[in-house]
């Protein structure tokens, strides 16, 4: 019948473009591990003991990879605290971007308490991050993931900044987890890193 035709029509286009959704994803993840790579590689010919300057490495990577206008990189201690490795687009606020921020520790503490990934498409409207770093630095909207490695440990949370409210497709979001699991085996410790201390998240 026409009915049965238009219904058939429909169930291909669909399935066609989720095909094109995962093919984007697929290349998406491909370019954001080749910038991780770069960046690793990067810091090995540079022959530096520096620890900090490979997690600024990836982190500047990242933002560059998904266009995005700032980020933050927030690694796990021993004792279970989130502590900022690195961060980048936060140079010009009032607030020194090493100062503890609870607020955007909290809410990567909940990435990291979910371990999953999470975007807020318009900070406007989210009141417990008004005051944070990511509200006066004038970003709009933002993605987090978790680093998870082989083992299924948390390793930290990565988190990038648009300065324009987005939301993120499932594209963008792949390109950033695929980045978060590649760097999550190149990533250094926060134990030896250069640390910002921030409140205890309670990671289980």
């Amino acid at each position: 019948s026409g009915a049965g035709l238009i219904w058939l029509i429909q169930r291909i286009k669909r399935e066609s473009l989720a095909d094109r959704q995962a093919a984007l994803a697929a290349r998406a993840a491909t370019t954001a591990l080749t910038t991780v790579e770069a960046a690793a590689a990067a810091h090995a010919r540079g022959m530096s003991d520096d620890p900090s300057e490979l997690n600024n490495a990836l982190l500047r990577a990242l933002v560059s990879v998904n266009r995005a206008h700032a980020g933050v990189l927030y690694l796990a201690s021993p004792e279970g605290d989130l502590i900022r490795t690195a961060a980048y687009g936060f140079e010009r606020l009032s607030q020194e971007p090493d100062a503890i921020d609870h607020a955007a520790v909290e809410f990567a503490a909940q990435l990291a308490t979910e371990r999953r990934s999470r975007s807020i498409s318009d900070l406007r409207v989210e009141r417990r991050l008004a005051g944070s770093i990511f509200a006066q630095a004038n970003l709009q909207s933002i993605l987090g993931v978790p680093l998870i490695d082989g083992r299924d440990r948390l390793l930290g949370v990565a988190l990038i900044g648009l300065l324009v409210p987005h939301d993120f497709t499932r594209t963008e979001i792949a390109r950033v987890e695929a980045f978060a699991s590649r760097a999550a085996a190149m990533t250094t410790p926060a134990a030896s890193a250069a640390m910002i201390p921030a409140v205890n998240p309670a990671i289980t």
